[in-house]
């Protein structure tokens, strides 16, 4: 389990730094949200750059619940491998990573 959220939380950590590196070097203007044709509508200052982060820190969250209940379920909380249902959770919270980075490049006009 201690390898499943060092996996889990280092991508969640991978993310804020990302973040904090966009903060730095974002224009003053970041857009926030773009209608159904893909033009922005909305615009807000670079802090709501960790929106992203916080919404994958509940998503990292959430699959870890559900991680230590199916150990629980399963007798298998002394288990020292990652099982391969963590496998798929770790694989959701990466997908979800590089989604909200790409989203980010794109807010600040870099993609």
């Amino acid at each position: 389990m201690a390898h499943y959220r060092i996996m889990n939380w280092g991508m969640v950590l991978v993310s804020f730094v990302f973040s904090l590196i966009l903060f730095i070097l974002a224009p003053r203007q970041i857009v926030m949200h773009f209608n159904g044709i893909g033009v922005p509508d909305s615009w807000f200052g670079p802090s709501g750059l960790y929106l992203e982060p916080v919404l994958l820190f509940v998503v990292a969250w959430l699959c870890e619940r559900v991680s230590v209940r199916a150990r629980r379920r399963d007798g298998l909380e002394a288990l020292p491998m990652v099982t391969v249902s963590e496998w798929r959770l770790l694989a959701l919270v990466f997908v979800a990573m590089v989604v909200f980075a790409l989203l980010q490049l794109y807010q600040v006009r870099w993609l």
